[in-house]
């Protein structure tokens, strides 16, 4: 055999001996089969299962003709050297662009061992009288022949045999059963809506629609489970969200630092996901029940609601609970029919209490949910999202803190949601200002005065919530911004837009390094740069740009920085911190829109920070109020006068930015959508 790269192999003696050289040139095939694509079930005594190999014995590389020849040759058996063995070539068109892909083994299929035909991906064996079809490795029960078109070719098994197949399919295999596709993770089979959302047609086996129906019922139905097992990762394609299953439900994974690094996961629909706990083919994920985080409530210095909506495109209710430190509070109904705390789709409820303040606020969801806080303080109009558990965290950090501007309060809120007791610091620009500790329900809302600088941060011993509010102008401009957790961190973020134009308007760009080394940094605002630099650890920048009106608004750096925009506009203060660019999604949701009170003016802003075109769709309240396209780098800014309603859904072709800002009687709010 020809050997080329000689590696650990004696020159000489591949040269002169024969079956040295045999060995030498197997143990290199044998290499290239465990590093290339599988075909059909892998089994090494199939001859069309080793195309792959032989080819990249010759090289991997797109068109290589080299293993046709070489099927060829096998098949003609030249110059009598050996009889001719009749084997099957993968036809061109099942590469892709040239290379090969998994695929199924090609038919006819030939093996050279004796005996009963072998058992390989799609064969049907008899074990105890029952029959079954071997889908991704796993025996899948099957009830009747008739999915199949009558009975087909059986292989009979033995004790051994049987015992020696996995439990489940293996992850990531696709089924069809009846008329659905499924694709197999942590040995279920959760729906596939659209072969687009997994990349395009993939091989599939076909089993008993039965066995999926009944899946995990024990006895022969024990070869599938109803929904993935607990601790199964997996990925939305569409959106690249990662979640693990708890409970056969999906909850976001939003680092996998608390994993220990990357986990193998199952690519999968983000419709089946987002849909989890749906009828039917989406019941094999179970709804996920999530609690969203606020670290206070004032209906004593404020007007204080908290609105709790079921977007448009879920499949059923979503039930929410509430609780402020600690304690439940009555939710009401959304109307006729619907028991208190139950929002059909496209529907919201708002709850207000009062005379009530306190912390921490706790809202439990069962289903798809948006979640947030609008505060009424003075004049000022504030929208605050919840924060999901999965992104509670026990380090926090802002760019900014500022106590010493002339009117300007600023608390810094840490609040407990857990069971035990923690402790807490708090730095500014470094320098630890505060430390104590929480026992559950509790919260701390220190101030400092005189204090300004950044980044500010916030430490706990575990999980908190954390936020700060800042009154300005003679405490009637009202804002609060929740800390970004440390896994959050970026190197990329992006806002829909920047206005140092309008009257009134003053608009900074905030960027902190709370890193142990220098960094650069780089503004760009509509796709032109507009300020860089270097900043030293614990430094930050705080660039305006006179007379800019545009976006979107880009920030990035040689490693991971804290970054916001801070506008003061007429009498309001308002901060946004920034999106990381690998965040971006193709859905956004808010609980409201109000264009209808008096004083409210209301944009919802779609940005396309990409390369490519992107469609979009405005909903509220479940109707399509505007769409369009946005080439790269466009953004649209449209208003709908006379509406009032929610939740206000945006959705695009591809990743876009998108936020709601808010003039409400002369102050300014911006909210990213959730």
């Amino acid at each position: 055999m020809q050997v080329t790269s000689y590696g650990s192999y004696d020159v000489n003696r591949l040269k002169t001996d024969i079956d040295y050289n045999i060995s030498a040139g197997a143990d290199i095939l044998i290499g290239k089969w465990n590093s290339t694509p599988i075909i059909g079930d892998n089994s090494m005594n199939c001859y069309e299962n080793w195309f792959y190999a032989v080819w990249a014995y010759n090289g991997w590389v797109r068109y290589n003709q080299y293993p046709y020849k070489v099927w060829g040759l096998i098949a003609s058996g030249p110059n009598g050297w050996w009889a001719g063995i009749p084997v099957t070539a993968v036809p061109q068109s099942w590469l892709d662009n040239g290379i090969g892909k998994q695929i199924p083994t090609p038919q006819p299929a030939h093996f050279w061992s004796p005996g009963p035909p072998p058992i390989t991906e799609g064969s049907f064996i008899v074990y105890q009288g029952n029959v079954y079809r071997i889908a991704g490795g796993a025996p899948v029960y099957v009830s009747n022949w008739n999915v199949f078109g009558g009975p087909q070719p059986v292989v009979n098994v033995s004790d051994a045999q049987f015992a020696s197949f996995p439990q489940y399919p293996r992850d990531g295999t696709f089924v069809l059963a009846g008329p659905n596709v499924y694709r197999i993770a942590g040995g279920a089979p959760i729906y596939v809506g659209n072969w687009n959302a997994v990349g395009g047609p993939q091989p599939f086996t076909t089993i008993d629609p039965f066995s999926v129906d009944n899946a995990g019922q024990g006895g022969v139905l024990s070869h599938l489970n109803y929904r993935p097992a607990d601790g199964t990762f997996i990925r939305g394609v569409q959106t690249g969200r990662v979640y693990q299953v708890r409970g056969g439900a999906p909850y976001y994974v939003p680092s996998w630092d608390p994993f220990g690094g990357v986990q193998p996961f199952t690519d999968l629909d983000q419709y089946s996901i987002d849909n989890a706990g749906g009828p039917g083919v989406l019941s094999h994920l179970a709804m996920p029940h999530i609690d969203y985080h606020f670290s206070w409530y004032d209906n004593i210095n404020a007007s204080n609601w908290i609105l709790m909506a079921n977007p448009p495109g879920s499949t059923g209710n979503a039930a929410f609970n509430l609780s402020v430190a600690g304690k439940a509070q009555q939710l009401g109904s959304v109307g006729a029919g619907f028991a208190q705390g139950v929002v059909p789709e496209s529907k919201v409820l708002y709850a207000r209490y009062p005379g009530l303040m306190g912390g921490p606020v706790t809202v439990g969801a069962t289903g798809k949910a948006i979640v947030s806080q609008r505060i009424l303080w003075g004049s000022s109009l504030e929208e605050v999202l919840g924060t999901e558990d999965a992104r509670l965290s026990d380090h926090y950090w802002w760019p900014w803190y500022d106590m010493r501007s002339p009117g300007y309060k600023n608390w810094v809120l840490v609040a407990n949601p857990g069971t035990s007791t923690l402790t807490y610091h708090i730095k500014i620009a470094g320098n630890e200002v505060a430390s104590g500790s929480l026992a559950p329900g509790q919260q701390a809302t220190p101030t400092f005065p005189g204090q300004m600088g950044g980044p500010l941060e916030v430490t706990a011993s575990a999980k908190v919530i954390a936020s700060q509010r800042v009154l300005t102008n003679a405490d009637t401009a009202f804002n609060e911004v929740p800390g970004i957790p440390d896994s959050e961190l970026s190197d990329h973020y992006l806002w829909t837009w920047y206005d140092m134009q309008s009257p009134g308007a003053k608009d900074w760009v905030l960027v902190a390094n709370p890193g142990t080394t220098s960094v650069t940094y780089n503004i760009k605002i509509a796709g032109n740069e507009v300020a860089q630099g270097t900043l030293d650890p614990g430094k930050q920048a705080t660039p305006v740009f006179p007379a800019l009106l545009g976006g979107p608004v880009e920030v990035t750096a040689s490693a991971r920085v804290i970054a916001s925009q801070r506008v003061t506009w007429g009498p309001s203060f308002e901060e946004v911190p920034g999106y990381p660019n690998a965040s971006l999604k193709t859905s956004y949701a808010w609980t409201w829109y109000d264009q209808k009170s008096p004083g409210a003016s209301n944009w919802v802003l779609v940005a396309n920070p990409g390369s490519q075109a992107v469609t979009y769709d405005v909903k509220i309240a479940g109707n399509k109020v505007a769409s369009g396209t946005l080439n790269p780098g466009e953004r649209t800014t449209p208003t709908f006068p006379g509406q009032m309603a929610g939740p206000v859904e945006v959705t695009a072709s591809g990743p876009v930015m998108a936020s709601q800002r808010v003039i409400w009687s002369g102050f300014f709010n911006e909210v990213v959508g959730s």
